[in-house]
C-alpha cells in the first residue's frame, strides 16, 4: 500500500473514494421491475443504471450520469447477440458528454458484413471469423456483453471497429452484505479503446460490477471489498486512467506512458 500511495504522489493522481448512494440522482426513466439496477458512485460522473432482457433476448439499457461540467449523460441501448454472444444489431440514442454530442448509433450484420453508423463515422467491416462490435456509446453492459463473448471464443476476439480483445478470469470469491451473500468472479479485459477493464459476473453470469465505483444497487457495502482487489489484481482503476503498480519484488515502475484513460463503470 504505502508503494501504491508513492506512486499516486509520484504521478499526480489520488484515489477518490466513492460517494454515498444518496447523492446519485434517480433515473429519470421509467424500468421495468425485472431490471437489475446500478449504481455509479464516481464522485465526478455520479448515476445509474438499469438493464434487463426482453423475452426474446434482447437486452435493453438505460444509462445516466452527471459529468462534472454539469452535462447530463443520457443513453438507452438496444442490444441483440447471438449464440455465441456476437452482437447481431445494436441501436443507442440519447446525449454522451465529455464532449456534449447526441448519439444516434447503429450497427447491423447483414450477411458477412457488420455496418456501423455513428457520431465518430460510419464503417463497414467483414465479420467472418470471430469478431465483436464496439460501441461508441460504450454502457456499462457492454463490458458483460464482451466477456461473455470472448469466454465463449476461447478467450479471444477481434474487435471492431478496431483491436484485439482478451479476457483473464482473475478468481472467485464470495462476498456478504447483511445476511446476504454473493458469489463473484473478476475478469480482465484487454484491448479496449478505453485502456484495461476490470468486470465481476454474479453467480449468474450477470454483471455485478465494473472498476472501482460502478456496482449493483444493494450491495454498495462491498465496494471497499470491490476496490482492494485492484491491488491484488496488479491494477488500480481511477476515473481517469488505469495505472499498473509497483509491487514487490519489482523495483522499477513501468507503464505510465501507456496507460489510457478509463472512465468509471467503462
Amino acid at each position: 500500500m504505502r508503494i501504491a500511495f508513492t506512486l499516486w504522489l509520484a504521478i499526480g493522481v489520488l484515489p477518490q473514494a466513492p460517494i454515498s448512494p444518496s447523492s446519485v440522482p434517480p433515473l429519470t426513466a421509467r424500468v421495468p421491475d425485472t431490471a437489475r439496477l446500478y449504481l455509479q458512485l464516481d464522485p465526478e460522473r455520479p448515476g445509474r443504471m438499469a438493464a434487463w432482457r426482453e423475452p426474446d433476448g434482447t437486452t435493453r439499457v438505460v444509462y445516466q450520469h452527471r459529468n462534472p461540467d454539469g452535462c447530463q449523460t443520457d443513453l438507452r441501448s438496444t442490444i441483440f447477440v447471438d449464440a455465441v454472444g456476437a452482437p447481431v444489431w445494436e441501436q443507442h440514442t440519447g446525449q454522451k458528454c465529455g464532449p456534449r454530442v447526441q448519439i444516434n448509433e447503429s450497427y447491423t450484420r447483414s450477411g458477412s458484413s457488420g455496418i456501423w453508423k455513428t457520431h465518430l463515422g460510419n464503417g463497414e467491416e467483414d465479420v467472418i471469423g470471430k469478431k465483436f462490435y464496439t460501441s461508441a456509446a460504450d454502457v456499462p453492459e457492454e463490458r458483460a456483453l464482451l466477456v461473455r463473448a470472448l469466454l465463449a471464443a476461447g478467450n479471444t476476439l477481434e474487435l471492431m471497429p478496431e483491436g484485439n480483445g482478451r479476457v483473464e478470469r482473475v478468481r472467485t470469491v464470495t462476498l456478504k452484505s447483511g445476511n446476504r451473500s454473493e458469489t463473484v468472479t473478476q475478469y480482465r479485459v484487454f484491448g479496449l479503446k478505453a485502456g484495461t477493464a476490470l468486470v465481476w459476473f454474479d453467480s449468474r453470469g450477470e454483471l455485478f460490477a465494473v472498476g472501482e465505483t460502478f456496482i449493483r444497487q444493494g450491495w454498495e457495502s462491498v465496494l471497499a471489498e470491490v476496490r482492494s482487489s485492484k491491488f491484488e489484481t496488479g491494477y488500480f482503476t481511477t476515473s481517469r486512467r488505469s495505472i499498473p503498480l509497483v509491487t514487490a519484488p519489482e523495483r522499477a515502475f513501468t507503464g505510465v506512458a501507456a496507460a489510457r484513460s478509463v472512465a468509471a463503470g467503462k
